[in-house]
């Protein structure tokens, strides 16, 4: 069920939405810290009573997608190129890494990695908001303040892990140089809280927002329990690495003590995607300072999106001295490809409603509407079906 988010945005069902499409930005915890929400082994705590609309509700991706008409788009800016696909950019690249420290933990390439070292050294960023990881590959939230730690950090973690409830505890630390790394839908709900005149105290901090290239994200339980562990009989403390470029790749240590390699169809892993990532259509996470993935480059290499100066100014000081290595991206309409399967959009083709059209709408999970299903549900939905028509979104 698909309803219309300015319509129905007063509606009590917005925070049952909330709370079943969550997609662990950790946005509402942030500015609004409260015990009746937020993240434990994984999975979302979330008491609706303890919710404020006005505060918690503005700043979720999930309930503002980035298409609305409800908030600004990025700024576009002198000498960027626009592009329906991949959003404006200053350049697009493939870099890599040649910090070997770096390679040995990063995912594929280490630019992310290289860019913080860059930014640290030179007085960028003083922090940045990363991912760790605890036993079982359960994503958590941390903040790192030194090259050490960035580089401890370094790596995919795949499993939701809320980064920006970090950001107060930067804020209290007295930090003023913040880099935010994440997917798309961090990067929106950053531009979401940095939007807002209610919070001055995080947008007053200068922040580097560099974004990772995402289709969707994975539900902990899902994926490595569920899938991984009872299905396939991975245990996830074995889990090593884990590579996505078009297939998901697990590197697992075996008991004979080796390295054991997986690989699976991201089709096959789709039913354990975060429900909340369905009608995202942001894949190169369009509102960050450069954006990275692998998707167009070639093995070993990332493709880099520069979208504003301070993301340009990073990326040239990090060729300059060194810390990368730059080349023409290798398959640009791969990547543009790629990018319009999220957006629901063929390159070319009109026989889809656009994308700034399609992101008006929420998911709304079955188990909402049997929860929600007296008085309020029915004449919403007759009348989003009425509008609709039987046309299928997607």
């Amino acid at each position: 069920m698909y309803l219309d988010i300015e319509k129905h945005a007063d509606s009590r069902l917005v925070k049952p939405v909330a709370r079943e499409c969550c997609v662990y930005c950790g946005a509402c915890v942030c500015v609004n810290p409260s015990p009746g929400v937020g993240f434990e082994n994984g999975e979302l705590v979330f008491d609706e009573e303890s919710i404020v609309f006005d505060k918690d509700l503005q700043v979720c991706p999930v309930i503002n997608p980035v298409h609305s008409t409800t908030y600004p788009k990025p700024p576009v800016m002198e000498g960027q190129t626009i592009d329906e696909l991949l959003g404006p950019y200053l350049e697009i690249c493939s870099t890599r890494s040649t910090n070997e420290a770096v390679l040995r933990k990063a995912q594929i390439g280490g630019t992310v990695t290289s860019l913080l070292l860059q930014g640290m050294k030179d007085e960028v960023i003083d922090s940045a908001l990363l991912v760790d990881k605890e036993k079982g590959w359960i994503g958590k939230p941390r903040l790192a303040t030194t090259p050490e730690e960035i580089i401890e950090l370094a790596g995919t973690k795949l499993s939701e892990a809320s980064v920006l409830t970090c950001w107060r505890d930067a804020i209290k630390a007295g930090y003023k140089k913040l880099a935010i790394v994440g997917m798309p839908c961090v990067t929106i709900a950053e531009h979401l809280i940095d939007s807002s005149p209610d919070f001055k105290e995080f947008s007053d901090i200068h922040k580097l927002k560099i974004g990772i290239f995402c289709m969707e994200a994975f539900n902990y339980r899902g994926l490595f329990t569920e899938f991984l562990k009872d299905n396939q009989k991975i245990k996830p403390s074995n889990i090593v690495k884990v590579d996505v470029k078009g297939r998901m790749i697990i590197h697992e240590v075996t008991i004979e003590d080796k390295i054991a390699v997986h690989t699976y169809g991201l089709k096959e892993l789709h039913k354990y995607s975060l429900l909340g990532c369905l009608p995202c259509h942001d894949y190169t996470a369009e509102y960050a300072d450069i954006s990275i993935g692998s998707v167009g480059s070639e093995d070993g290499w990332n493709t880099t999106i520069v979208r504003t100066e301070l993301g340009k100014k990073l990326l040239d000081s990090a060729v300059a001295s060194g810390l990368l290595m730059k080349k023409e991206l290798e398959d640009r309409e791969h990547l543009r490809n790629v990018a319009a399967l999220k957006k629901k959009l063929k390159i070319g083709e009109k026989t889809r409603e656009p994308a700034s059209k399609v992101t008006r709408d929420w998911i709304v999970p079955e188990r909402v509407m049997n929860e929600y299903n007296y008085g309020i549900l029915k004449p919403i939905i007759r009348e989003t079906a009425r509008e609709k028509g039987s046309q299928v979104l997607w």
